[in-house]
């Protein structure tokens, strides 16, 4: 099972309700703050990926799995 589907399982198992849940693959800016540690040049605040936020799933709602180095 993959990390998200054990992650939602432990959350089932411990009786917390889901109402929505969503992976989805890092932009360009992602990976270039996370390798830098600051935003791209012309990247505005409303980007997912802003200072603070290396996921950057956090700022559009979705989980994050702090930590998942296989993003």
């Amino acid at each position: 099972m993959d990390t998200l589907g054990r992650v939602l399982a432990r959350m089932a198992d411990a009786g917390i309700a889901l109402t929505d849940a969503a992976l989805r693959r890092p932009s360009l800016d992602d990976v270039f703050l996370a390798l830098t540690g600051h935003p791209a040049a012309g990247a505005t605040p409303d980007d997912p990926a802003t200072p603070g936020d290396p996921g950057g799933p956090a700022a559009s709602g979705d989980p994050a799995i702090p930590g998942d180095g296989g993003r």
